[in-house]
């Protein structure tokens, strides 16, 4: 008995050979398992879901053992981008132009503003406690009117009260038209698990208002 495109024999049964082939899909047309697509009548191939090296991995990609799954691999390397490492990376934390080690710095910098009223010689103004290391990248200082002379120092962690070391390789004289500094101790690096004070040495011409800006990086 014929039907369709199918002839059935005395067994009730269908093989490859009793169906005609224009129309019909049966095993043999396909080369290997998995996925497969049409290219033409009678035409089958196989395809495989591919990832990209450092970019996007692929599990499972042809489909036989179980679906697809698509994913980032560990660290991808994404084109014309930093690595996921150069966001933790030490060595890169100061600008490194490599693997994007200035877009690491960027995101490690941290800026503090301190405001003081009615400014004197001899006031200390605890600004910060830096928990990780870190190092100096500008200081800034502007009054309302006349000047203010004032440092940065770091204490120990225990005694905040008690005088520390300078960073600042002088003390900047803090002006109406403003006043900063890039130079500092030991290339501006702070030790961990220590306290940031603000120290006032001099002033002249009656400020009032003390504004101080305060930039570094997180080693």
């Amino acid at each position: 008995m014929t039907t369709g495109h199918a002839r059935i024999d005395n067994e009730r049964q269908i093989t490859a050979a009793s169906v005609a082939a224009t129309g019909a899909i049966m095993d043999d047309d396909f080369p290997i398992s998995g996925l497969m697509v049409r290219l033409a009548d009678g035409s089958y191939l196989a395809r495989d879901i591919v990832g990209t090296a450092n970019e996007i991995k692929v599990e499972e990609g042809n489909a036989v053992l179980g679906s697809p799954q698509v994913g980032f691999v560990t660290d991808p390397i994404l084109p014309g981008a930093p690595t996921i490492s150069d966001f933790t990376n030490a060595a890169h934390a100061h600008g490194d132009a490599a693997n994007g080690g200035a877009l690491a710095a960027k995101l490690r910098t941290v800026t503090l503003t301190l405001e003081l009223d009615n400014p004197v010689a001899g006031d200390t103004r605890s600004v910060t406690f830096l928990a990780n290391a870190a190092t100096f990248v500008q200081v800034r200082g502007v009054t309302d009117a006349g000047t203010v002379d004032f440092n940065i120092e770091y204490r120990a962690t225990d005694t905040p009260d008690v005088a520390g070391t300078d960073i600042l390789t002088a003390d900047l004289q803090a002006t109406a038209g403003g006043a900063n500094t890039t130079t500092f101790n030991a290339s501006g690096v702070v030790a961990a698990e220590t306290w940031l004070t603000l120290v006032a040495s001099a002033d002249a011409g009656g400020p009032t208002k003390l504004w101080v800006v305060i930039e570094y990086v997180v080693n």
